[in-house]
């Protein structure tokens, strides 16, 4: 999630920064109280996805749809409109499998405009978070070689901070892991270790430290999913956050179990 200045945001000055830096899934809720913008409502529903309230989210994000349709089409709008996109992806696939026979990604997470991309250069971000979650879209409807082509072209590009990279990381592994390479997923999740291990964004850490012990515990090593439990309960987030991202965890091993393969949230 990028940062925006004081001038340009929608949000409570510092908002988002806290947001990431506390990890206070109930505060940054409140924090948003009396904020109108659709920005703000996409930022209420991903809370409550967060928190695995999905009913909630996808009301919240409905009610941001409705209020994109009445705002400017400035470039920042365009951008935060592409992020209610992802959000509301996370939540489609936090409700259920998605149908490789009727899953659309263009239909999900829209490109970016063109005009976008060549008036405006800096959205490089925009860029990079959608061919992140066009990989972890392949890996749920099952096509494990696209998703390692995209996530190790993501990891050789290098443009992440360091918990994105251990999210790349994670994706990489769970592709190899379904093409049949144990030795190879096994690597890249220590890959992500290390990385998560240098990051310094409190929410991302919590996170991902999360989807590290799910998939551990899905490939049955224990010892290393125990690790990053201990290491996620001695991250400095209220205890509510950290409740959340393991149950986000464990629905993580129960879809892999269902589908037959690793997937992650």
């Amino acid at each position: 999630m990028p940062e925006e200045s004081s001038a340009e945001s929608p949000l409570p000055p510092g908002w988002l920064s806290a947001f990431i830096a506390r990890a206070d899934l109930a505060a940054s809720y409140q924090g948003l109280e009396g904020s109108t913008h659709f920005y703000a409502e996409t930022l209420r529903g991903r809370i409550r996805a967060l928190q695995l309230r999905l009913e909630e989210a996808a009301r919240h994000f409905e009610r941001a749809e409705e209020l994109f349709h009445e705002a400017p089409r400035t470039t920042p709008n365009l951008l935060r409109r592409f992020l209610l996109s992802i959000y509301e992806f996370d939540c489609i696939l936090l409700s259920g499998p998605l149908d490789p026979a009727l899953a659309s990604l263009e239909t999900l997470i829209p490109e970016v405009p063109r005009r976008v991309q060549e008036e405006h250069p800096e959205v490089a971000f925009v860029l990079e978070f959608r061919r992140s979650v066009e990989g972890l879209f392949r890996l749920h409807v099952g096509d494990a070689a696209r998703a390692k082509e995209i996530y190790e072209g993501l990891l050789r590009d290098d443009l992440g901070d360091q918990e994105q990279l251990a999210h790349y990381h994670v994706g990489l592994a769970a592709a190899q892991h379904n093409l049949g390479h144990p030795s190879a997923c096994l690597e890249s999740l220590e890959c992500a270790g290390l990385c998560l291990q240098a990051g310094t964004k409190l929410l991302p850490q919590a996170q991902v430290a999360g989807t590290l012990r799910g998939a551990y515990k899905f490939l049955e090593h224990n010892e290393e999913a125990l690790s990053w439990e201990l290491f996620l309960g001695g991250l400095p987030c209220p205890q509510a956050t950290r409740d959340a991202v393991l149950r986000r965890g464990e629905l993580s091993i129960s879809r892999s179990v269902s589908v037959s393969r690793l997937v992650f949230f």
